[in-house]
């Protein structure tokens, strides 16, 4: 990360009165606890802050962060657009000037850090005197959490330690958030997850992971957006797995195919399919049956040299 893009960003923010902030499409833990992080610490800085939430947020972030539906069209010009997605944030200047701040890449060896938003949006927050308590704790600590996968990924390093320990200093239930975000679910997600489970299959060894699961037994779970995403998350456990593969079927017969990958070059393997994401998280559509998904993704990764 630039220190002179932080510093002129901390610059633009210092000076703009309404600022709107908009998580991506698909905005997960990690990017919605980082917006609520900077709503709220802006606006106990005195600033007029619009936070653009997605009307079903992902379980169970709306009662964890407070997240509130608004409607943008009807709020007014702003000084300041700060768009975030896992990658880092675009902030969107007054007269289109754009900054770019971007977390650290493993893949860089220049890399320095941060490698997770909420830790960028940490830093952020810290040099412009913002405090990070209460509220502004609770979702970094849920957006650095969910990055790291409870602390457990390679986004991890010494400095997520050192910033989640600040965090804890205020007072934080950081026991009680871990428990909700990765260890608590409704009943009827559980016995879902379980059919999945049981019906996992594996190849190369077990390097990779393949699940699937019906409409009819999504449809018989409250609509929840997410479901995929935390159905994939929570079955990315088999030892010595290098990507998991999960494919949901959708309204209109359609697959929905959600990788999760340790090793493997999940965005790679996802384009031979029109799709797109990052090298740890990416998905497709398909028309074709789970079957023939996972023929064609072993041609693709015997074609990656995986």
């Amino acid at each position: 990360m630039s220190s002179a893009l932080l510093q002129a960003l901390q610059t633009r923010m210092q000076s703009a009165r309404r600022v709107l902030i908009h998580p991506c499409t698909g905005a997960d833990a990690e990017v919605l606890g980082s917006a609520v992080a900077l709503r709220d610490a802006l606006q106990e800085m005195g600033r007029s802050v619009v936070l653009a939430t997605p009307e079903h947020p992902p379980e169970p972030l709306g009662d964890l962060l407070a997240l509130d539906s608004v409607d943008v069209d009807d709020a007014g010009e702003f000084d300041l657009a700060l768009r975030l997605a896992a990658d880092g944030v675009l902030a969107v200047c007054s007269g289109s000037e754009e900054l770019h701040l971007s977390c650290g890449s493993r893949q860089d060896p220049r890399g320095t850090g941060p490698f997770t938003l909420g830790e960028l949006v940490f830093d952020l927050l810290e040099n412009l005197g913002a405090r990070l308590d209460g509220s502004v704790a609770r979702a970094l600590y849920v957006a650095i959490a969910w990055a790291t996968d409870s602390f457990q990924n390679d986004r991890l390093t010494p400095g997520t330690h050192l910033r989640v320990g600040r965090l804890m200093e205020s007072g934080l239930p950081a026991d009680l958030l871990a428990r909700r975000l990765f260890r608590e679910d409704s009943l009827g997600f559980l016995r879902l997850l379980g059919k999945v489970l049981a019906g996992l299959t594996v190849a190369l060894e077990g390097r990779v992971v393949f699940g699937e699961v019906l409409w009819t037994e999504l449809s018989c779970l409250a609509p929840e957006d997410d479901l995929p995403m935390r159905l994939a998350h929570r079955i990315d456990q088999v030892r010595k797995s290098e990507l998991v593969v999960l494919s949901c079927e959708q309204r209109d017969g359609t697959f929905q195919v959600l990788l999760r990958s340790r090793r493997l070059p999940a965005h790679q393997v996802a384009a031979f399919f029109g799709g797109a994401g990052g090298m740890r998280q990416a998905g497709f559509v398909s028309t074709d049956p789970p079957g023939q998904v996972r023929e064609r993704l072993l041609e693709a990764l015997a074609h990656l040299g995986a």
